[in-house]
């Protein structure tokens, strides 16, 4: 932000699959440990997901890890970005 320049990242939100009762609590633990770190995120039921993404089936999972403010960037020009910013 300060320099102007676009670094690549979009927040899109994340949203993690568990198709089994083991990665389910695995999410459940990351959402706990997010906590700490100031981290929203919230385990969903497979309903809880299907109201937020209702063209998804569901009918195979456990319940998701959904992290609203997660994204994605592009790690080539992220790197690109902050070497011109780092020379400007």
């Amino acid at each position: 932000e300060e320099t102007g320049l676009h670094t690549g990242w979009i927040q899109n939100g994340g949203l993690f699959i568990a198709s089994n009762k083991q990665r389910l609590d695995e999410y459940k633990r990351l959402m706990s440990l997010g906590k700490v770190y100031g981290i929203e995120s919230h385990v969903l039921s497979p309903a809880e997901t299907k109201d937020l993404y209702p063209l998804m089936n569901v009918d195979d999972l456990y319940g998701t890890l959904y992290v609203p403010k997660d994204g994605t960037m592009d790690p080539a020009g992220t790197c690109t970005t902050l070497s011109r910013a780092a020379t400007t």
